[in-house]
Parts: C-alpha cells; sequence; structure tokens
C-alpha cells in the first residue's frame, strides 16, 4: 500500500523526500567544488549528528555511551583529517556544504524511522523517497540536456541497476 493512512504521514514521506533531494544536491555539488575526499568526509558527520542530536532531541531515543563514544571518536578523526586545511584557513565551500548535506541526510534518515515507527511500509517510504528527489531534479535533468550535455546510455543502465536495488532492498525487509 503506498497510500499512507493520514495526510501528516503522506507530508512526512514527502519531506524525506525533499531531505533527499537537498542531501543529494549539496553533497555532489560539495565534491564538484573541492574534492571526492573532502565532500565524503564532511558527508559523513551524519551518524554523529543522528546519534547526539537527532535521535536523543527528535526521537526521544536514549543515546547508548558506547554510541556516544563510537561519535565522539569519528568526529575527532575527521577533525584530525580536515586539521591541515583548518589551520591553514583553506577549509572551503566544499567542506561547508559536505557538512550541510549531512544535516539533511541526517533529517532524512529520522524521518524514514519515525515513519517507520508509524508502521508505514518500508516500499512507501522507499517509494516516496525516490519519487520526491525525481520529481524535484527531472526540470535540471532536461536543462541539462538542453544545454549539450549528452544522455548516455551507461546513465539510465544505472538509473535501472538503482531501482532493482531498492526493490531488493525492499523485500529483504519484508
Amino acid at each position: 500500500k503506498l497510500l499512507p493512512q493520514n495526510r501528516t504521514l503522506l507530508w512526512l514521506m514527502v519531506a524525506s523526500g525533499f531531505f533527499t533531494t537537498l542531501n543529494n544536491g549539496s553533497f555532489f555539488t560539495a565534491i564538484q567544488v573541492s574534492s571526492v575526499a573532502v565532500g565524503v568526509l564532511t558527508h559523513y558527520l551524519m551518524p554523529l549528528l543522528v546519534t547526539v542530536i537527532f535521535a536523543p532531541f527528535v526521537l526521544k531515543e536514549k543515546v547508548s555511551r558506547k554510541n556516544l563514544l563510537i561519535s565522539i571518536i569519528g568526529f575527532v578523526g575527521l577533525f584530525i583529517i580536515l586539521w591541515p586545511d583548518i589551520k591553514n584557513s583553506t577549509l572551503n565551500l566544499g567542506a561547508l556544504l559536505g557538512a550541510i548535506s549531512a544535516i539533511f541526510f541526517a533529517a532524512s534518515v529520522v524521518i524514514d524511522r519515525k515513519v517507520g515507527k508509524l508502521g508505514v511500509s518500508a516500499k512507501a517510504s522507499v517509494f516516496y523517497k525516490n519519487l520526491v528527489p525525481a520529481i524535484l531534479m527531472a526540470p535540471a535533468a532536461f536543462w541539462l540536456g538542453s544545454q549539450g550535455h549528452a544522455y548516455q546510455s551507461f546513465d539510465f543502465l544505472g538509473i535501472a541497476i538503482y531501482g532493482i536495488e531498492q526493490h531488493v532492498h525492499i523485500k529483504s525487509r519484508q
């Protein structure tokens, strides 16, 4: 069943898709304006944000000492890796966009957890999480196509593989 029982659940799933769109946009822009390393490292602030901020304050979940310690170690590791850029004041827009993508990613994950606790099927959740970005990003894809950026058959193969992966993921949760 793809339509949720009430409008609140529908809006939560649409919000998750919206945050996914913002996550993807800021993450790929971070990689484009800096490097893959900086974009990925800062993007993976997400577990720290979910564990330390969103879970206790939004979901009212208790944070175990183990998860808190792991999150702190992860943050210290990120800080150590980025230290040369911080020290030289060269931490750039890519790092900022990567961190912003982590915030949107965390928001999406928290909404998904909340929706799951409210009894929405994994199939419906994944459907909206992918439908909303597809709708929101379609104009940009068509615009890029009109600007001479050719679509390749490999792009469509990637989309097909992603769809199959999502189907297998949903089936594994049932």
